[in-house]
């Protein structure tokens, strides 16, 4: 992933304009343009951005360094799913269910997400009885 692609992320898990997340660091032209990786940013700007938005540079750079590609992707998915349910995140958590929509993923972890979004919502009753048989079928066997 390009740090372009990484802020581009970031942003719309914070559900903010191009010129909200620019935040007057640097002019939106240029933040559309780093985005799309048109133009680099500097290590001192794009610092500032990260701690202005209170992102983790530690956690920004792990997405720019990992592959985002076939199973790799989808086991990252999974890790920040999991992730975000355990610090209770539920704007991180809506964030990944959605671009989990977008994905191509294993029916395997689908039915992962599928229970997820239950346990967030403490409905039962959200589980597909696709998914129950499922998991019934995984603790009988």
């Amino acid at each position: 992933m390009t740090i372009g692609e990484a802020l581009k992320d970031e942003r719309l898990k914070l559900n903010l304009t191009q010129k909200e997340m620019a935040a007057n660091i640097m002019s939106r032209s240029q933040y559309g343009k780093v985005e799309k990786d048109l133009h680099d940013i500097s290590a001192s700007v794009l610092l500032k951005l990260l701690e202005f938005h209170h992102i983790s540079p530690d956690f920004f750079f792990k997405q720019v360094l990992s592959p985002q590609t076939g199973k790799d992707s989808e086991t990252q998915l999974l890790h920040e799913l999991k992730t975000a349910f355990f610090e209770q995140n539920t704007n991180e958590l809506n964030y990944l269910f959605r671009k989990s929509e977008k994905m191509s993923l294993s029916k395997f972890t689908i039915y992962q997400i599928i229970l997820l979004k239950a346990m967030l919502t403490q409905n039962v009753k959200d589980i597909p009885s696709e998914v129950k048989n499922y998991i019934q079928w995984l603790i009988v066997k």
